[in-house]
């Protein structure tokens, strides 16, 4: 398999920068299911609409 060693590296990096056991959280985290209400959706949708805009005017060349 390819570059399978750049898993572990890139753990060693986390856990050197951000402190011991981050990658472990990080995959944790990774595992775990979040559930969200439809309040919750429509505020994310809306926020990614707005990102979504902010980066296709900054393509275009257009101030936001």
């Amino acid at each position: 398999m390819f570059a399978q060693g750049r898993q572990w590296l890139f753990g060693k990096r986390l856990d050197a920068m951000y402190g011991p056991g981050t990658a472990q959280r990080m995959y944790e985290l990774s595992r775990s299911d979040v559930k969200y209400n439809v309040q919750q959706l429509r505020s994310m949708l809306d926020d990614y609409k707005t990102k979504k805009q902010a980066m296709e005017d900054e393509r275009s060349g257009k101030d936001i």
